[in-house]
């Protein structure tokens, strides 16, 4: 609640005598995605110069990001024989500007849109030219449809520079030493299903490092990047360009052995690999060090939230004597922002994203270890989250007259044209993860049967997660007598203020009441045909008075 809000009374007239009855995925990386056969469809758009890619089984439900950003230029490899593909390209409401499909084409496609119109190349041919379109597209969708076959796509840009396309590992891999176990070291993967890093490849690692048909440079250098110094640690001179996709194998214990002024071996951290001169096709991975696990409890907040980090170190590895143990928060420059220092092997912190330290933006926590002997201090595991310039709804719906939380509640929200909606849960929260606007109308509609429906509209003025508790009241309201009822709600975004007192008052005829948890009030005992005056009054609100009210 929000000190200084008016307080809103809302009322009901019951005078009745007696009784009554609301990853990002790069596929540049690790080889190829496949595709086919009915609705089989793969969807990307590009937003802040990343590849954002959904797979679409039998046209279900999927979600996109927020504002995607318009392109003039997308292409991706078709390494393997296949009979036929459509690429649509469409705005930002999914509605298709232009279409065109490509049969038996192996090697690079390209769309370029020139003067308005997209022009379609095959391995650097020009095939086709379309019909000038309104807008630039905002995805673009890659089918091949029934009696199409199977295919296969790499290396897909989308509004980045071509030719040089870099593919490192995907964001829920990364290289892993051991401090226990050196054995152990190689590339893991993170199963959701486990909650486990898996083992996959002890030995190597692999980057792709391709270029389009379009590239005519013999000898290039790709480069891995200390990504916080900039120093470049691995370099690999690339220099038949025969054809543009070369897959670079590196010796994972070499590569983390490498002599640098960084130290006798690698430092745990970000890093980046890209052809030299051209960092806008970089791909960026993590070597860290294992023992440990942390978590946010979301994924996504909004400026002003406080989060919550819950972090544990194994049992082997929790060695005090040996080392000093801290979560770091770091911003995606390197810099840190907060640091914890850690005496138990498990526990929480808490974080408050306030918008001086962090703006709009990625940010990761990380467990470190540091020898209590000095040396570097290692990663030993991380995770990420982001933080918006957005607004995000969530809260409870009660049932008004008991208190009690409300299961499937639908809770409806519009604001400028995006709807979304969100059924309450078994504990009668709902969550709308879907990033609003400030300063821009919200409306908030919620229905459950057996109950009234409820509606609210309010204009936010700042980014940030509101806590919305919605309460519904029954279409079959208990009361005897003649009674008056009604919830209590504050003047800023419509919750439910509770432990206020309501005053009814009929000449010399008071009474008082005091509201539950969900804001209700109700009186009984009045004198049907009488006028009350209604007023509510708490502490750290301007009280409220309704016009005078007969039964």
């Amino acid at each position: 609640m929000r000190n200084l809000n008016s307080i809103i009374l809302l009322f009901f007239l019951l005078f009745c005598i007696g009784s009554a009855s609301a990853i990002t995925e790069n596929l540049q990386s690790w080889g190829s995605s496949q595709i086919g056969g009915s609705y089989n469809i793969v969807l990307f758009n590009s937003s802040s110069g990343e590849v954002t890619a959904y797979l679409l089984h039998y046209l279900s439900s999927f979600v996109i990001n927020a504002n995607p950003v318009q392109y003039t230029y997308a292409a991706f490899d078709t390494p393997y024989n296949y009979q036929y593909v459509e690429v649509y390209l469409l705005d930002s409401n999914f509605n298709t500007l232009a279409q065109y499909g490509f049969a038996e084409i192996t090697g690079r496609i390209e769309i370029n849109i020139v003067g308005g119109a997209p022009t379609y190349y095959g391995n650097g041919i020009l095939l086709s030219t379309g019909s000038v379109i309104n807008v630039n597209p905002s995805y673009l969708e890659i089918t091949s449809p029934d009696g199409g076959g199977a295919c296969n796509i790499d290396n897909i840009v989308i509004g980045n520079s071509d030719p040089h396309v870099v593919g490192a590992l995907p964001s829920n891999w990364t290289i892993q030493r051991d401090l226990i176990n050196p054995a152990a070291t190689g590339v893991y993967a993170w199963n959701n299903s486990s909650s486990n890093w898996t083992l996959t490849n002890s030995q190597y690692f692999y980057i792709d490092a391709d270029t389009s048909s379009q590239q005519s440079v013999t000898t290039e250098n790709f480069d891995i990047l200390n990504y916080d110094t900039g120093l470049i640690v691995n370099t690999t001179v690339i220099h038949d360009q025969s054809s543009p996709r070369n897959q670079l194998q590196f010796n994972i214990a070499n590569f983390l052995n490498t002599i640098t002024n960084l130290g006798t071996q690698l430092p745990d951290g970000e890093y980046t690999a890209e052809f030299r001169g051209y960092p806008t096709s970089a791909a960026y991975f993590w070597v860290i060090s294992s023992g440990a696990t942390v978590n946010w409890n979301k994924a996504t907040y909004a400026q002003g939230d406080t989060a919550t980090l819950t972090y544990a170190v194994s049992n082997s590895y929790w060695q005090t004597s040996t080392y000093n143990y801290n979560l770091v928060i770091v911003s995606t420059t390197g810099t840190t922002l907060q640091t914890y220092a850690l005496t138990s092997q498990t526990g929480t912190e808490s974080l408050q994203l306030n918008p001086t330290t962090y703006p709009p933006g990625a940010y990761y926590a990380e467990v470190t270890a540091t020898p209590v002997a000095g040396g570097t201090a290692q990663i030993i595991n991380y995770a990420a989250a982001q933080v918006t310039n957005y607004v995000y709804l969530g809260g409870y719906v009660m049932n008004a007259e008991t208190g009690a939380v409300l299961q499937n509640a639908n809770v409806s929200v519009s604001q400028s044209g995006t709807n979304v909606s969100a059924l309450t849960s078994a504990a009668g929260l709902y969550n709308i993860s879907t990033g609003l606007l400030a300063g821009s109308t919200i409306s908030v509609v919620t229905n459950l049967t057996g109950f009234t429906t409820d509606t609210n509209s309010f204009t936010p003025l700042s980014a940030g997660t509101i806590n919305l508790n919605i309460s519904l009241l029954s279409t079959t309201p208990a009361f005897s007598g003649t009674a008056i009822s009604g919830i209590l709600r504050d003047n800023q975004y419509g919750n439910p203020i509770p432990a206020a007192t309501v005053y009814l008052v009929n000449g010399t005829q008071v009474f008082s009441n005091t509201t539950n948890i969900a804001g209700y009030y109700y009186e009984n005992g009045l004198t049907h045909g009488n006028t009350y005056t209604i007023s509510g009054l708490k502490a750290g609100y301007a009280n409220t008075t309704l016009p005078q009210v007969s039964v």
